[in-house]
């Protein structure tokens, strides 16, 4: 089954550009739209070029716990190896935290990983965006409040930039 939403997604290029694909999710869905970039890199992209992703409060985990966390997973579906991030060939990835969130550290060190791998191929863009003072989902929740629709108004300006002639010039991350 791997390949049909983007085989769908190649089907719209009459209205939209196959090549400047973003994928997105929140939460568990955050970790749905890595694995199919990852999919979609290991097995071809039937028509469409992910350009980026746009990783929303994702839901990874990982064999050593964190502060923030009770038990351990290491299950590579939950803390994706080095060598599958490194397969991506997408070069742009948002990765979106809260504050008051149990994830918020494993998102913040799964964007530390994306700028490891960018600073070391010279190529990529890894950006953390990071909403204070919320819980997760609390955009889904609460979508005309100000601190959602600054969130949703940095995917908008992430997506639609163009891509950086320069590293330098777009890389972000949080230590």
């Amino acid at each position: 089954m791997h390949g049909l939403p983007l085989k769908w997604v190649a089907s719209l290029a009459d209205y939209a550009d196959p090549a400047r694909t973003f994928l997105a999710g929140d939460s568990a869905g955050g970790n749905i739209a890595y694995h199919t970039a990852v999919r979609a890199s290991q097995y071809g992209s039937v028509g469409v070029d992910i350009e980026g992703m746009v990783i929303v409060q994702p839901y990874f985990w990982g064999p050593e716990r964190l502060r923030s966390e009770e038990a351990s997973n290491d299950d590579p579906r939950l803390n994706p190896p080095d060598e599958e991030i490194a397969s991506l060939t997408c070069q742009r990835v948002l990765v979106a935290v809260v504050e008051k969130d149990t994830l918020r550290e494993r998102g913040c060190r799964l964007l530390n990983r994306f700028h490891d791998y960018y600073a070391r191929t010279g190529g990529g863009e890894a950006t953390l965006v990071e909403s204070g003072g919320e819980d997760h989902g609390f955009h889904l929740y609460s979508p005309l409040r100000a601190t959602s629709r600054r969130l949703m108004s940095s995917f908008a300006h992430f997506i639609n930039q163009p891509p950086a002639p320069e590293l330098d010039d777009v890389l972000h991350w949080h230590e």
